[in-house]
C-alpha cells in the first residue's frame, strides 16, 4: 500500500493543524502556510506542497513528506511507527483517519490542544527587540584584520565595511562575559537567535564555528534580524552557518532569513542567493537599485515576506552562472538540473504569484554558442571583474525604469496593452 492515494493536505488536516493564527491558512499556488505544530511558530514560517507532498518550517528546519509528518506528530503512545512495519502502519492509520476514524481525529485534537499549552517553547523575539540586542552585540566585537582583507578583496570599502557592522564572532570564552553586560544594559536575550542558556543556567551565545558575521537587513526599517557567519574553514563544505540556538534551552532558530537592502529605484529588484553576496552587490551598484539575497536557491520562503511589500516591479533574476556548468558526470548533472529548476521557481514565485515582470542576468556568457565560459560564477564577482558598474547600471535601470514608469501610469491594466 503506497500513500500516492492521500496528500500532505490530508494529513495536516486529520492532525488538525491546518490554520493560522487561528484563521484559515494562507496558500500562495501550491504552498500553503499555517501554524508549525513542531516549534509552534504562528507567522507562517511553516508550509507544506501539495504538489510535491512535502512540508518545511522555516523557524526549526522541520521537513519531509506526508507519511513523515503523520508520524513526527504523534502522541498517541499505543501506537508505535519505529521499525520496518512503521511507516506501512502509519499509512494503515492514515487511510482509516480519511475513511471516517473519529475516534482517532478526536485523539489528535486533545493532544495537539495539550502540546499548544506547553511553557518550554521559546517564540522568536520582535524585529525591534532582535535589532537593539544585536546592534549591542556588535559594539563589544570588533573585525580582526584578516576577515578586513577578505572582506575588502571582495569588493567592499572600508568604509562601507564598518558602516554595515561586519565584525568577527567571539571566543567562546568571551560570550557568557558579553551576555552580562547586554542584560546589565536592558538587552532582551530571550527569543534572540543565538542566545541559550547554559548548563550553568546562564545566558550565553552559541557560535558554531570561527569567522566573520554577515548582517542581514531589514532594509525598510533599518533592522539587523540576524546572521550568518562566514567561516574561516567549512564545515562540511558548508561556508556559511546561521547563528542560531535551535535545540538549546530557551534558545530559538533564527529561519531562513532574507537580506533587503533598498536601492534609490526602489521597484527595481535583483534577486540573488547569498547574505554576503547580496550586500556587496548592492554596494557595487552604488545603492540604486534594490538587492534581495535569499540564504539558498532553495530557500525562498521568506522571500515572499519582501515581495509582498510591492505592488508591482522589475525583477533580475541573478543567481550563480554555475546554473548553466556543462556536467561530465551524472553527479555534476543532477546539480545543474537542481540548480535550474530553482530558477526557474523563483522566476514562477516573481511572474506569476507576484505579476512581475522579470528578466535573467547573464555574465561572462557567449552570445555565440550560448554557453557560459565558467570563469565567473556570481554577479558580485563580475562587478569587480567588470569594473564598469555605470554602464551595468544604465542598462538594468533604463531597462526596468521603462516598465516601472509604464506601471505607474496604467497601473494594473498595462498587462493588457503589452
Amino acid at each position: 500500500m503506497g500513500s500516492d492515494r492521500f496528500t500532505i493536505a490530508d494529513v495536516v488536516e486529520i492532525r488538525g493543524y491546518n490554520s493560522l493564527r487561528g484563521h484559515s491558512p494562507k496558500t500562495n499556488g501550491n504552498e500553503t502556510y499555517c501554524d508549525c505544530p513542531f516549534c509552534g511558530d504562528t507567522r507562517g514560517k511553516f508550509s507544506y506542497n501539495n504538489k510535491k507532498n512535502t512540508y518545511h518550517c522555516w523557524k526549526c528546519g522541520a521537513s519531509g513528506n506526508s507519511v513523515k509528518f503523520f508520524i513526527e506528530t504523534n502522541y498517541d503512545y499505543s501506537k508505535d511507527y519505529s521499525g520496518i512495519d512503521g511507516s506501512k502502519n502509519a499509512i494503515k492509520d492514515i487511510f482509516a483517519a480519511i475513511n471516517g476514524d473519529s475516534i482517532l481525529q478526536d485523539f489528535h485534537r486533545k493532544e495537539i490542544a495539550i502540546l499548544k499549552t506547553k511553557d518550554d517553547d521559546v517564540a522568536i523575539a520582535a524585529d525591534s527587540v532582535r535589532d537593539k540586542t544585536y546592534r549591542a552585540l556588535l559594539k563589544k566585537l570588533r573585525l580582526k584584520k584578516e576577515h578586513n582583507d577578505n572582506l575588502l578583496k571582495r569588493g567592499l570599502s572600508q568604509e562601507i565595511i564598518y558602516s554595515l557592522k561586519f565584525r568577527s564572532t567571539p571566543s567562546y570564552k568571551e560570550t557568557a562575559g558579553i551576555c552580562k553586560q547586554l542584560i546589565s544594559e536592558g538587552c532582551t536575550l530571550e527569543g534572540v537567535p543565538g542566545f541559550y542558556k547554559d548548563k550553568y543556567g546562564r545566558w550565553n551565545l552559541y557560535i558554531a564555528g570561527e569567522g566573520y558575521l554577515c548582517p542581514v537587513f531589514d532594509g525598510e526599517h533599518g533592522y539587523i534580524l540576524g546572521f550568518q557567519i562566514r567561516l574561516d574553514n567549512p564545515i562540511e563544505k558548508s561556508k556559511y552557518l546561521w547563528i542560531s540556538s535551535a535545540g538549546k534551552p530557551s534558545g530559538v532558530s533564527s529561519g531562513a532569513l532574507t537580506n533587503y537592502l533598498p536601492g534609490k529605484n526602489d521597484n527595481i529588484l535583483i534577486v540573488t542567493e547569498g547574505i554576503l553576496k547580496s550586500t556587496i552587490i548592492w554596494y557595487l551598484l552604488k545603492g540604486e537599485v534594490t538587492v534581495i539575497g535569499v540564504p539558498g536557491v532553495n530557500a525562498k520562503s521568506s522571500l515572499r515576506g519582501v515581495l509582498d511589500r510591492y505592488s508591482y516591479a522589475y525583477a533580475y533574476e541573478a543567481f550563480d552562472m554555475d546554473k548553466y556548468a556543462v556536467a561530465t558526470t551524472p553527479k555534476e548533472q543532477e546539480k545543474v538540473d537542481n540548480l535550474m529548476k530553482a530558477t526557474k521557481d523563483l522566476m514562477s514565485i516573481l511572474e506569476d504569484e507576484y505579476g512581475f515582470k522579470t528578466h535573467p542576468l547573464r555574465w561572462d556568457f557567449d552570445p555565440k554558442t550560448e554557453k557560459w565560459n565558467g570563469n565567473i560564477k556570481g554577479l558580485d564577482d563580475f562587478l569587480v571583474e567588470y569594473k564598469d558598474t555605470e554602464k551595468f547600471l544604465n542598462y538594468i535601470i533604463t531597462k526596468g525604469k521603462k516598465y516601472t514608469d509604464m506601471m505607474k501610469f496604467f497601473g494594473s491594466d498595462l498587462s493588457k496593452k503589452e
